[in-house]
């Protein structure tokens, strides 16, 4: 699959601004302690939709690896964000809509809909959000991992979900 000069700095605009938001926004964004706000993997699940799996994980871990210098994890999120990468195609092709993806190139609420959208970002979401978890918690005797991944996912796929409204809206004007 290539990419076009338009296709690769609008999708470079687009690493930015979620990484942007991520640190700039969400880093400490807690809500109680439980719920966190990992927008950045925002940015994966909205590439291209005919991207090589083996690009797509590529990208995934040097986008992981960019986030764990920021966060000063080792290797957390590179782990995670290639899990969401590996996943990514077989749930797109679980959940493929009666038409096929023929013409798509993009993933937005626009181009799918909510119902298509939100079946297609809670289990990529959650898959990220308890990987991360286990890994942070590994060894220790705390059990909130599983809670914290719940409502984690809940909290970022409601800010990926407003940020798909928003710029939807951007786009149309």
């Amino acid at each position: 699959m290539k990419l076009s000069v338009n296709q690769l700095i609008t999708h470079g605009i687009y690493l930015l601004a979620y990484m942007a938001l991520q640190l700039l926004v969400f880093y400490d964004t807690a809500v109680y302690g439980l719920a966190f706000c990992m927008v950045y993997v925002g940015f994966l699940l909205t590439l291209p939709l005919n991207m090589h799996h083996l690009v797509l994980m590529v990208v995934g871990l040097v986008y992981g690896l960019l986030m764990d210098s920021f966060y000063d994890t080792p290797g957390i999120h590179a782990a995670a964000c290639v899990l969401v990468c590996y996943l990514r195609p077989f749930h797109l092709r679980l959940i493929t809509p009666r038409g096929g993806y023929e013409g798509m190139s993009e993933i937005t609420i626009n181009d799918f809909g909510i119902q298509w959208f939100i079946m297609y970002l809670l289990p990529l979401v959650f898959a990220h959000h308890w990987f991360v978890f286990i890994l942070q918690l590994w060894g220790s005797k705390q059990f909130t991992g599983l809670l914290c991944a719940i409502l984690s996912t809940l909290f970022t796929s409601v800010v990926l979900i407003l940020l798909q409204y928003l710029f939807r809206q951007v786009r149309r004007n």
